[in-house]
């Protein structure tokens, strides 16, 4: 791990193959922004990294880079500072700066250049990972003496954005709500975790390697995929574009019923396969869905399943890791689109009976049941990092947008780690833990950020449930933790998290803290300022946010 500390910073403009021949000007080549913004997103060219070394001494492999372009002319401001400016897409500006640990401000002051769709769009990348402008970034029409000043107040660190509205975003462009906006100005608050590198896994799982060391086997098709996650043999599962299981094992139909309540539209209502008695008293019929989603895909030990790009989706099935399986690594992906209209049609990710599993910078999306669920087996050193949850679904059980089953820790026995995942949209099950008799369920939550959650985000059902709290962000959250009778044990000090709450409190069961007693100081993830969570965690979570 490598603390972020004096970091050169590259500012770059819109470029995959460029190259400067000297430090000081650029030489423009053809533009590349034309489609995919995403396009420009390139590492520096050997030409920046010998500029680099000229002005700071040596080669930093690690120094963070921004990529930047608009439809006119772009400037970059990094906490206060100009970094240069540019109005040809084709060029690479070289600057060198700092980018620290703690809180960063960025800001983009851009032109419309005469298009009738303006843009901007940048990324910051480093050891810390990849953060893209979003529609979390904050936007206003310049002034004409903002649109001129060298370095105005509104690029300086303590400047009160507060009363800036949100961007307006397609496709990582952004840009104000009026495109008749001349000149723009865009703002990000970037929290840097101290120490942090998104290259290792922490707490439970921080032994966990993969494939590391395997071949590295590039998949776009379903028997590909299939194909090379099978087996104990260490290999780099590398997966390209989007794999779609949908359809390719045929329908199935089973007796269902209403899961909670009949939505009205535009909601539609989510049913519930009949089966362990979900089904008693209500009126039932028969329901077709694809069966592909309710088998998921075997993955074997030592084996890295990771995204080639942005796009890189799994849709239709999921994954388990289970039969004794260990040593696994999950990264960069999308999985998505299973079954989402009724529950039982198929898990996104299964543990069962695993050991050392690192799921990290993955986007779960419109899952028939539970993102994450741990089951009957062990699941055991286990670290669930900087991924997004997004529970944003028609078919939600109670008709209200938001999926209520995101994560289920039977606890048999388990120990896991969750850290810096966006939790958004959800209604329950975040996470349900505890479960099965006589097991046990040992829980870390890191600065996680729960947003939008119109339900309960914490259930700890059982009294072999041990769940620790450290730095975390509730907000829009109507109960944090539920705290009815269930007999679980939970640690979560106000102090040391942020939260408004409609219901419940913040327990402080110190049965929860000391069940961390005997676990080993790596094993035991480091939190940061829970404040601090909202300018970090929806940034940089989720494929496409990693470096290659």
């Amino acid at each position: 791990m490598r603390t972020l500390g004096r970091l050169g910073l590259v500012f770059s403009l819109a470029a995959r193959a460029l190259a400067c021949t000297d430090g000081d000007a650029p030489e423009a080549v053809a533009p590349v922004l034309a489609t995919d913004p995403a396009d420009a997103f390139a590492p520096p060219s050997d030409g920046g990294a010998a500029i680099e070394a000229e002005a700071d001494g040596g080669v930093d492999a690690n120094a963070p880079n921004i990529v930047a372009s608009a439809s006119g002319t772009v400037e970059v401001f990094v906490n206060g500072l100009s970094l240069g400016r540019t109005n040809a897409p084709g060029a690479e500006l070289l600057r060198t700066s700092m980018l620290p640990s703690g809180e960063n401000v960025i800001v983009l002051r851009a032109t419309k250049g005469g298009a009738s769709a303006p843009f901007a769009v940048a990324e910051i990348g480093g050891v810390f990972g990849k953060a893209r402008t979003s529609a979390r970034w904050k936007a206003k029409a310049a002034t004409a003496a903002e649109s001129t000043e060298p370095v105005g107040a509104w690029a300086k660190p303590d400047f009160d954005d507060a009363a800036w509205s949100r961007a307006t975003e397609a496709a990582s462009k952004i840009w104000t709500a009026n495109a008749g906006d001349d000149v723009v100005l865009l703002r990000l608050r970037l929290y840097v975790p101290p120490g942090f590198s998104a290259d290792v896994p922490v707490g439970f799982g921080h032994a966990v390697t993969g494939g590391l060391g395997g071949p590295i086997v590039d998949v776009a098709t379903t028997t590909e995929l299939a194909q090379a996650v099978a087996g104990t043999t260490p290999r780099i599962v590398r997966v390209n574009g989007t794999i779609d299981f949908t359809g390719t094992e045929g329908p199935i139909t089973s007796q269902a019923c209403v899961q909670a309540m009949q939505c009205p539209a535009p909601m539609k209502t989510e049913y519930i396969e009949d089966i362990l008695g979900y089904c008693d008293g209500k009126p039932t019929f028969p329901f077709t869905y694809d069966k592909a989603g309710t088998k998921p895909l075997v993955v074997g030990s030592n084996k890295t399943i990771i995204g080639a790009g942005v796009d890189a989706t799994i849709k239709g099935k999921g994954l388990t890791v289970s039969g004794g399986a260990q040593n696994v690594v999950i990264r960069n992906l999308t999985i998505s689109d299973i079954n989402p209209q009724i529950v039982w049609g198929g898990d996104a990710i299964h543990l069962d009976d695993a050991d050392g599993v690192w799921i990290d910078h993955v986007r779960i999306a419109r899952i028939a049941r539970q993102m994450l669920v741990t089951g009957k087996g062990k699941a055991t050193n286990v670290t669930f990092s900087w991924n997004e949850l997004d529970g944003r679904t028609p078919y939600a059980s109670f008709c209200d947008g938001a999926h209520y089953w995101a994560m289920l820790l039977v606890g048999a026995p388990d120990s896991i780690t969750v850290n810096d995942n966006w939790i958004h949209d959800t209604s329950g099950r975040g996470p349900h833990a505890g479960g099965l008799p006589g097991a046990s369920n040992t829980g870390h939550f890191v600065n996680d950020y729960y947003e939008n959650v119109p339900g309960q985000a914490v259930e700890a059902l059982t009294s072999a449930t041990n769940l620790r709290f450290e730095g975390t962000y509730f907000e829009n959250v109507r109960t944090p933790f539920k705290d009815e009778a269930d007999p679980g044990h939970v640690y979560a000090p106000l102090g040391s998290n942020v939260g408004k709450p409609v219901n419940g409190s913040f327990p402080v069961d110190q049965a929860a803290l000391m069940a961390f007693a005997n676990v080993p100081a790596a094993a035991v993830a480091i939190s940061y300022p829970a404040e601090h969570v909202p300018n970090a965690v929806p940034h940089l979570a989720g494929p496409g946010h990693i470096r290659f």
